[in-house]
């Protein structure tokens, strides 16, 4: 967790700004969380992998959400 959030923080503040507002378009909430993905080390990825295939139901629809947009 430590290294996710260290990666986080490195982004500008207006990414976590928009992170955190409940108004952030989809696409754009999606951009900011994968720059994160792509900045964390790989044993990190995979266990972000997981947790997204653990719940890939929701995830599938919410990625086929942000598409017909």
């Amino acid at each position: 967790m430590a290294e996710f959030f260290w990666r986080f923080f490195e982004l500008p503040p207006e990414d976590w700004r928009d992170f955190l507002a409940h108004t952030t378009p989809p696409a754009r909430l999606a951009a900011i969380m994968l720059r994160v993905f792509g900045q964390v080390p790989w044993h990190l990825r995979r266990v972000l992998m997981q947790a997204a295939l653990s719940h890939a139901p929701a995830t599938s629809q919410g990625l086929g959400e942000l598409l017909r947009r």
